[in-house]
C-alpha cells in the first residue's frame, strides 16, 4: 500500500481556532470566495525597499501569493509564478507576501531565484490574517475593482495559473 504525503502546510491561527474546512483541500477554491468580496487593503515594504499596496494595482487584475522560504510547495511554485508574472507583465500585477518566515531567509531564497515581481514581508501576519490565510502557499485573485474573485490554497503550476487568469479575466485574451 502506497503512502501519499501532501506537502500543503496548514498554519495554526491564534485568532481563528476552527480547522481548515474539508472543502479547502490542496489546490481547491476557498469556500466563500465564489462571490467577489472586497480585498483587504494592505501596505508593505518590498524587499527592494519600495512601498507596495492594494491601491497601486487598482484598474488591473492582481495575484497575491502568500509564501514562506521553509514551505516546500512554495519553493516549487515560485518559479512558475515568476514566469507567469513575466508573461502577463503590464496586464496583471503580482505580489508575493512572505509570512511566518525569517526575513533574511525569505530574502535569500527569493534572491537565489531572481524573482521579478514585488516581494514583501508580513512580519506580524497582519495581511495574512486579513486575507484569512490558513495554509501556504495561498494565492488570491483580485479583479480590477479590488475584489477577491477566487483563491487557491496549495501549489499552482504555470499551466493552472495561466488557465485560471484567462478564466477569471476574459479581457486578458
Amino acid at each position: 500500500m502506497a503512502l501519499i504525503v501532501a506537502s500543503f502546510v496548514v498554519l495554526q491561527r491564534r485568532d481563528s481556532p476552527q480547522p481548515l474546512p474539508a472543502t479547502a483541500s490542496l489546490g481547491a477554491q476557498v469556500p466563500g470566495t465564489q462571490a467577489p468580496r472586497p480585498a483587504p487593503p494592505f501596505e508593505l515594504t518590498t524587499f527592494a525597499g519600495h512601498a507596495v499596496n492594494l491601491k497601486s494595482f487598482a484598474g488591473k487584475p492582481l495575484v497575491v501569493n502568500f509564501w514562506a522560504s521553509w514551505c516546500v510547495p512554495c519553493r516549487k511554485e515560485m518559479p512558475a509564478l515568476d514566469r507567469t508574472a513575466r508573461g502577463f507583465a503590464g496586464k496583471v500585477g503580482f505580489v508575493g507576501i512572505a509570512t511566518q518566515d525569517i526575513e533574511s531567509d525569505a530574502k535569500n531564497f527569493a534572491g537565489q531565484l531572481g524573482i521579478s515581481y514585488p516581494l514583501a514581508m508580513d512580519p506580524n501576519d497582519t495581511v495574512g490574517t486579513a486575507f484569512n490565510v490558513y495554509g501556504l502557499p495561498s494565492t488570491f485573485f483580485i479583479d480590477s475593482q479590488s475584489r477577491i474573485v477566487d483563491a487557491v490554497y496549495g501549489e499552482l503550476d504555470q499551466t493552472k495559473l495561466t488557465a485560471k487568469l484567462h478564466a477569471l479575466f476574459p479581457e486578458l485574451h
